[in-house]
């Protein structure tokens, strides 16, 4: 007899929900000396008992064909494990006497005995947490060491499982955000779309009353004509009366008042052409101011006479009493001209007060600090619409309106004078130049 096999351990054998029978290829000298251990899924073992749970079927001849097979009574479910080893007790059954008999079987089978008790607790040790030979580490020490880490391996476990929730959590959040934030963003592309029309709309409307004003500039400023040649009318008349000087003085302070209205009718005009929302009004009432100065005023001009002669006192009266009139509608006419711009007739002193436009933004275009006039050729190189001169020193500051469009430039009031030569300006610095939006 003999063992010639150091393993002492079958399986483990993993369940398929139909198999019962596992084999084992160690020795062993009784059936009972068979252990089975059966492992569920979660790893919890039980072992089972011989002649309730299994059946042992052994090889008869264990020293060419060691071990057998374990039959279960209930095939091994899915996911559970089985493994057999050898449980003989720890005896040496073996009596030997003085002057007895020494059989080599009995001999033999006591060590195999001691050989199979070797192998059981060889197998139990390999299953033992061990330490190098040459360690001084306590295995006790290691073991608790061993726990303590599983422990915290656990906790840290669970912490990540909680972060990751958290970080599920935060993914679903920064979803929701992403998704709110696409939908403010297609909102904000709706609004930024029905801004640019409105702006569209907008810009239509400031280029429209830009040309209205434009118009009603042009019916001042020829109503501003009118006027002067009434006051040329009424000067010619006096200098027809060369003995008649204090009427000839009555007319010339006359004309002068009509020259200031007239510059009151200009600055009118440049009101006019800042003004968007009586910009249409203003036009077609210096249309028809204009009808009314092309009225010839012939009834107040003294024709001269073809056999001339000494004029009479009776004459002489009559005729500065002509010269009052002409001067006085010369003065009628250039107020008229005035009232056309926007419908606001003059005070007494024949000036108008007109709300200028309200701007909500002025952009700086140009600066120059020559002492000089400074031309510069503007058609065309600026954008058309309303701009602001603002010059001067701290004693006398200006501020003069003019407008431009894609081929012409106005500057208003239009008695301008050297402000302005063709289409290019011509003005005197230092001044700053700013486009009204």
């Amino acid at each position: 007899m003999s063992v010639s096999s150091e393993v002492r351990k079958a399986g483990p054998f993993l369940g398929n929900g139909t198999a019962a029978s596992f084999p084992f290829g160690f020795k062993v000298f009784e059936a009972d000396d068979v252990k089975v251990v059966q492992a569920d899924a979660g790893g919890v073992e039980t072992t089972l008992t011989p002649g309730v749970d299994y059946s042992v079927t052994l090889n008869p001849e264990q020293e060419s064909a060691p071990g057998g097979s374990v039959v279960l009574n209930i095939p091994l479910p899915i996911g559970e494990r089985l493994a057999i080893t050898s449980s003989m007790a720890n005896l040496q059954p073996i009596t030997l006497t003085n002057q007895g008999g020494f059989y080599p079987e009995i001999i033999n089978a006591g060590l195999d005995r001691l050989t199979i008790l070797v192998q059981q607790i060889a197998e139990q040790i390999g299953r033992a947490i061990k330490v190098n030979i040459s360690s001084s580490q306590d295995p006790a020490e290691l073991v608790n060491s061993l726990f303590a880490s599983a422990d915290q391996a656990a906790s840290n476990a669970a912490t990540a499982v909680t972060a990751a929730n958290a970080a599920a959590g935060s993914a679903a959040a920064a979803a929701d955000s992403e998704r709110h934030a696409s939908e403010s963003a297609a909102s904000a592309g709706q609004s930024a779309t029905s801004a640019a029309a409105d702006a569209a709309s907008i810009h239509g409307s400031v280029e429209a009353a830009a040309g209205h004003a434009a118009s009603a500039a042009s019916s001042a400023a020829s109503a501003a004509g009118s006027a002067e040649i009434a006051n040329k009318k009424a000067t010619e008349a006096a200098a027809s009366a060369g003995s008649a000087m204090d009427s000839k003085t009555a007319a010339a302070n006359s004309a002068a008042a009509a020259a200031s209205s007239e510059q009151h009718a200009g600055e009118s005009a440049a009101s006019a052409a800042r003004s968007e929302n009586h910009a249409a009004e203003s036009a077609r009432q210096a249309a028809e101011s204009a009808a009314t100065a092309n009225v010839p005023i012939d009834a107040h001009e003294a024709k001269p006479d073809p056999h001339p002669q000494y004029a009479t006192d009776t004459e002489l009266s009559a005729l500065s009493q002509s010269l009052s009139d002409s001067v006085q509608g010369a003065i009628s006419i250039a107020q008229s001209k005035v009232a056309t711009v926007n419908g606001v007739g003059p005070d007494a002193g024949g000036n108008v007060t007109i709300n200028l436009p309200s701007y909500s933004k002025a952009t700086w275009v140009y600066k120059t600090t020559t002492a000089g006039n400074v031309r510069l050729d503007v058609v065309g190189n600026w954008g058309h619409g309303a701009y602001l001169i603002y010059g001067g020193s701290d004693a006398t500051r200006y501020h003069v309106l003019f407008t431009l469009t894609k081929s012409s430039l106005m500057i208003n009031p239009p008695s301008g004078g050297g402000f302005a030569t063709g289409n290019m300006l011509n003005w005197g610095g230092p001044y700053e130049v700013y486009k009204l939006e």
